[in-house]
């Protein structure tokens, strides 16, 4: 994807959000696998809430008014990005970005294309394209890339253990 022309974006979330995708797309393999007691979710319904997830960033990015971006302060926004991470069993995923439970390959797969055509696009963004994260405000390119990678770490650890388990 070409994220790698961005400047002057943190090149570890470049380098993470890329392995992070990598990470997805291997993961499929194992959609059907899960463990209740690290979640109630199959692997496949984490790939493709991340892949909506990440789909609805951009398409919100695309269509935002940079002009209209102001970066207000934002404690819940300076605690996720501050630490890295994604504390587990805190937020549920608003309805448009919580797959059906019985989701199977296809649609995963399809899911996965979906957003790999949307990253293609962002390159093209202007710095302050932004998405309006329901808890962390509005978000623009370079703290999207960042909620993005932190996001997507997140599930892939969720189903590490479950491999794990």
């Amino acid at each position: 994807p070409p994220l790698t022309m961005m400047q002057p974006i943190n090149a570890h979330y470049i380098m993470n959000y890329h392995n992070s995708l990598k990470q997805i797309k291997s993961d499929i393999q194992h959609f059907d696998t899960i463990n209740q007691k690290i979640s109630t979710k199959t692997i496949g319904w984490h790939i493709h809430h991340l892949c909506l997830t990440n789909s609805i960033v951009i398409k919100s990015m695309l269509t935002s008014d940079p002009a209209k971006f102001e970066l207000v302060d934002n404690p819940v926004r300076e605690n996720v990005m501050g630490r890295k991470t994604i504390m587990r069993g805190r937020v549920q995923a608003p309805d448009p970005l919580n797959p059906p439970d019985d989701g199977d390959r296809v649609i995963i797969a399809e899911a996965f294309a979906t957003m790999n055509e949307l990253l293609e696009k962002w390159e093209h963004l202007d710095d302050n394209s932004y998405f309006t994260h329901p808890h962390m405000g509005k978000l623009n390119k370079e703290l999207a890339l960042n909620f993005m990678t932190i996001h997507n770490m997140h599930h892939l650890k969720i189903i590490e253990e479950i491999l794990a388990a």
